[in-house]
């Protein structure tokens, strides 16, 4: 589940042409990667902080600081509040 589909999210994320901030249908993308990876976090839990942490951040060249960002946000926020993140407090 963490490998198969936690990066079709990311992929989206980092789209140079996708422009949430004038686009309401990009923001609906941002919606549900949220919702995507809100749902693999629930299913699995601290082994999905380890991959993102451990392997998939640093292969992507995400830095530490915005990668445990997003960590901290994704393990405490409920989905609302983590949809808002991502579309106004997080940039890849």
């Amino acid at each position: 589940m963490i490998e198969r589909f936690s990066p079709v999210g990311w992929r989206m994320l980092s789209n140079p042409s996708l422009n949430q901030k004038e686009d309401a249908q990009a923001r609906t993308v941002v919606w549900e990667v949220a919702a995507l990876q809100k749902t693999i976090y629930v299913k699995t839990g601290a082994e999905f902080i380890v991959h993102l942490r451990g392997l998939y951040f640093p292969g992507v060249k995400i830095p530490q600081g915005p990668a445990e960002e997003y960590l901290q946000a994704l393990q405490t926020l409920d989905l609302k509040a983590f949809r808002q993140f991502l579309q106004v407090g997080f940039a890849l």
